[in-house]
């Protein structure tokens, strides 16, 4: 597929990429910094995700794409880990049980993730996929400078749950050719987050400018599945 000239970026997924509700007045979104960047550039970045949406919610958002987008990349995923993290709070008779019931979570995430993917390929134009990123609920209490044990043991249980979810991601999207972004490795320290599980502007400056690198760099006819960190 031959790429035109001037690229129309559309942000599609959840609030990793529809953040303006996170940052501070005056500060600029993932939105705002990939504009930013292009400025002058001839280039254009629309949002269509939405702050809670979830993996196959992303169905509906493509169907608003503008009739001039070259590429779609898509951070979705995390809203639906949410959505099962109930599990934790539930009683199991054995541990056995409580690995079923993980194991089962993961099965139901797979099964919306590829037809959130399924849908997106039918579009055909070139698209990069996202990981979910760690969330950071060891961020310092403001009154101590440090995070409680509680949220410290919260931060370490979420931490390796997420790989269930990152291993279907990147297991289905390089069945499917996509490449992706882990962002695991962009928003890697407090300072990139406004809260435990939202991205600062900084976090969003980060975000904008590996969208921008993975544009120049990356060659989406090629069909061999890269992970850019």
């Amino acid at each position: 597929m031959l790429e035109k000239s001037n690229k129309h970026v559309v942000l599609c997924g959840d609030s990793i990429f529809d953040n303006a509700n996170y940052v501070e007045k005056g500060e600029l979104d993932v939105l705002g910094h990939l504009q930013q960047l292009q400025k002058n550039t001839g280039n254009q970045a629309s949002l269509l995700a939405v702050d809670g949406d979830v993996c196959l919610d992303v169905l509906q958002q493509v169907k608003q794409l503008p009739g001039d987008t070259s590429h779609i990349f898509v951070s979705a995923g995390g809203n639906d880990a949410l959505g099962f993290m109930g599990v934790l709070t539930e009683s199991y008779a054995s541990n056995e049980e409580l690995f079923l019931a993980i194991a089962n979570i993961q099965i139901q995430f797979r099964e919306r993730y590829v037809k959130m993917l399924e849908g997106v390929l039918a579009l055909k134009l070139p698209t990069i996929v996202c990981t979910v990123y760690n969330p950071r609920y060891n961020l310092p209490d403001p009154t101590t400078g440090i995070a409680s044990k509680f949220m410290q043991t919260k931060q370490k249980i979420l931490s390796a749950l997420l790989s269930l979810f990152n291993d279907v991601i990147i297991q289905e999207a390089s069945m499917r050719n996509f490449s992706l972004i882990d962002l695991r490795a962009i928003c890697n320290t407090d300072a990139d987050f406004a809260n435990p599980i939202e991205p600062s502007t900084i976090g969003a400056e980060k975000l904008a400018a590996k969208i921008l690198q993975v544009l120049s760099e990356h060659d989406f006819a090629d069909v061999s599945t890269r992970l850019y960190m």
